[in-house]
């Protein structure tokens, strides 16, 4: 199918067009620049003065007159994000000059428009906990990691690890009062919360941003549109139809999920959706599985970590582009499982009708895909600033899906426990199960609300096992399949491949840590813990590796691997970290006790942040009988010396050149004098 395609407005990823109003929105307020005035725009710059870890550039919001931003790229500007409508924030050196650039308005980002309206609000949806001060801060994309990390470490604040973050959001969890002071520097974009799901290291998927034009709508926007049926809230009918549904999933089961999250939306809204084989009518969706380049500007390349994308509504999408959903066919795509079909195409399905994201953890809309059974609150309070309410909920078609165990789960018990959800039930329905392959069948039960379902204990034998549940109301039949096998209970195999030895000695205040894992099953996660009550998880799966933290003294180090089944096996080595000792000098039994005066002259500072591998020290030593030598450690890496040294006009000068380890290095420097008495100087450096 060959289209032609401009001016694009896509979502996760999503293109879109400059739209007509002039009002900047923003998920805190409405900005209307007609009633700004320009000496007040310029005293509030002026007065703001926000933080910045370098001061040579700022960020700003600006609305401009054109969709021709050539100039302000001329000027030095790096354009960073879109705000709805005509605004983008924009990276600025502070000495560009503005002069007779086309702009209606322009000021810093107030720190209170950096900051969720819901991240002070104790009431997020998070299954049935409350993460009130769990949040995510999100900073500009040319803030630099290391300059990121210097800000949270500024603030006092600790980073929480979570694998699955964007390279630009941060896992924290504070008071209210330091949300307020990391919104108040300038390489801060936006504060939202996070699910409590982040802090306990479950894998989210992110969702790659509702992008305007060329550049990502930030997320401190109000990024919805006026959808199908026009401005206001009104009533829309579309159709859909089906391209290649790839090679994953059961065509049937996908068409399936498909149709359910249809309904999901089409309850929440005043939205009828009809099926089609008219895949470039107009107002159509059309769903298709795809790799590489399939016939619009956005390929899905090698490597990328991009699920799918969807178009907004027409306008100002042209069509027949307009609202598709294209699905990235090289990842493991289940029914019900970690890669599951129904959550993403749920969350897609909501860009192809004109909404961006929530700040809301566990709703479908949230910029982090998560598992998802049905529509949460915010999605319908979002899609309900387009469409009007549905007059009735319509009753729905019988339908069953099988959510655990995912299918082509590999499980070592005897039995299984299925559970999953069921749309269009009501009072009378029955649901049972049966395993061909075990001869074995049963009830099922169904909850309070006819929503969801669970078969215990179902009986499964060595090898492949079909299990169907069949979901039966009146005349009406509804049924869904999972495929799984059982093997035998086998070891899961962990080596650590690096440090070679069992028991090893250090002075470096952490370890880079290597090894492999293997079951048949696969390997689910690869963690680690240490007799010092420090843990986290390794990077990698069958081939890992990890960086752990040493104190000083004896830790000994458990590595656990898990596999997919939930057989675990764990190795552990010793680490014994010692304090690194500088050479001393003998003593001089002169009686003297008057201690050098030593001066550092480069680097300055009790706490640095570098990138670099090495840097070099640099000072001056005195002493009233004489300076005899200039010693230095590193805690990183068992590293020790003697500076060099040279005499000028009654000083000694000295330098030395340290080699810097990722992570934190303690420097220690010593000025010793004849008679055996020293001055310490110590500092810090941290490198990324």
């Amino acid at each position: 199918m060959t289209r032609s395609i401009t001016a694009l407005w896509a979502a996760c990823v999503t293109l879109a067009a400059i739209a007509g109003a002039e009002e900047l929105r923003l998920k805190t307020r409405t900005i209307d620049p007609a009633k700004e005035s320009s000496p007040g725009l310029e005293l509030r710059a002026a007065g703001m003065n926000p933080r910045s870890l370098t001061g040579s550039r700022w960020h700003w919001l600006i609305q401009v007159n054109s969709s021709d931003l050539s100039a302000w790229e001329q000027r030095g500007a790096t354009i960073l994000a879109s705000v709805p409508v005509n605004g983008y924030i924009i990276s600025a050196p502070d000495t560009m000059n503005w002069q007779d650039l086309d702009y209606k308005y322009r000021a810093p980002i107030q720190a209170t428009d950096k900051i969720s309206p819901q991240v002070l609000s104790a009431e997020l949806i998070v299954g049935d906990e409350i993460a009130s001060s769990l949040a995510i801060v999100r900073f500009h994309k040319d803030v630099a990691p290391w300059e990121a990390d210097g800000i949270l470490d500024a603030e006092g604040v600790r980073g929480i690890r979570n694998a699955s973050l964007e390279t630009e959001d941060r896992l924290i969890e504070v008071a209210p009062a330091q949300m307020h002071a990391l919104a108040a520097w300038d390489e801060v974009e936006y504060v939202f919360p996070a699910p409590q799901g982040m802090k306990d290291g479950e894998p989210f998927l992110v969702c790659g941003g509702v992008l305007s034009g060329a550049y990502e709508v930030a997320m401190l926007a109000a990024s919805y549109g006026e959808g199908w049926d026009g401005p206001g809230r009104g009533r829309a009918s579309i159709s859909y139809s089906f391209g290649n549904l790839g090679t994953r999933t059961d065509v049937i089961q996908t068409k399936a999920e498909f149709r359910r999250a249809l309904e999901q939306w089409a309850r929440a809204a005043a939205v009828t959706f009809t099926e089609t084989t008219a895949r470039s009518a107009a107002r159509n969706i059309d769903l298709m599985f795809a790799t590489g380049d399939h016939g619009d500007p956005f390929p899905f390349t090698s490597g990328t970590s991009v699920l799918a994308h969807s178009f907004y509504p027409a306008p100002p999408n042209p069509e027949p582009i307009a609202g598709d959903i294209h699905v990235n066919d090289a990842w493991s795509w289940s029914i019900g499982g970690q890669w599951d079909v129904f959550s993403v195409v749920l969350h897609e399905l909501g860009h192809s009708l004109g909404i961006g994201h929530t700040d809301t953890p566990g709703s479908v809309m949230y910029p982090y895909y998560q598992k998802a059974t049905e529509l949460k609150q915010p999605d319908i309070d979002s899609i309900r600033q387009i469409y009007a309410a549905p007059d009735t909920t319509a009753p729905l078609a019988l339908s069953i899906t099988i959510a655990n165990p995912g299918e082509g789960a590999r499980v070592t018990t005897p039995t299984v426990n299925v559970s999953g959800s069921i749309t269009g039930g009501g009072s009378g329905m029955r649901v049972e199960y049966t395993n061909a392959s075990a001869s074995a069948s049963g009830a099922c039960l169904i909850n309070s609300v006819f929503t969801t379902y669970s078969c215990a204990a179902v009986p499964v034998t060595n090898g492949a096992n079909t299990i169907r549940v069949e979901a039966k109301l009146d005349a009406v039949t509804a049924s869904a399949e999972r495929t799984i096998s059982r093997e035998a209970p086998g070891d899961v195999l962990i080596a650590v491949t690096s440090p070679v030895t069992a028991t090893t000695t250090t002075t470096a205040s952490q370890i880079q840590a290597t090894g492999t894992a293997s079951h048949p099953g696969g390997i689910a996660s690869v963690t680690w813990v240490t007799s010092k009550g420090k843990s986290g998880s390794a990077t990698g799966l069958e081939t890992w590796q990890a960086t752990v933290p040493l104190e000083t003294g004896v830790n000994a180090i458990t590595f656990t691997v898990t596999s997919r089944t939930g057989i675990q096996s764990s190795r552990t080595i010793s680490i014994e970290r010692t304090a690194a000792t500088a050479p001393a000098p003998p003593p001089d039994p002169t009686g003297d006790k008057t201690p050098p005066r030593m001066t550092i002259q480069q680097p300055i500072g009790n706490f640095i942040i570098t990138t670099a591998s090495k840097l070099t020290f640099r000072g001056t030593a005195t002493d009233n009988i004489g300076v005899q030598q200039v010693t230095w450690t590193n805690s990183a890496g068992m590293q020790s010396g003697t500076a060099q040294a040279n005499q000028s006009a009654g000083a000694t000068n000295w330098s030395f050149d340290v080699s810097i380890a990722v992570g934190f290095n303690a420097i220690q420097v010593r000025a010793w004098d004849t008679s055996g008495n020293s001055t310490l100087y110590t500092t810090t450096v941290r490198r990324y």
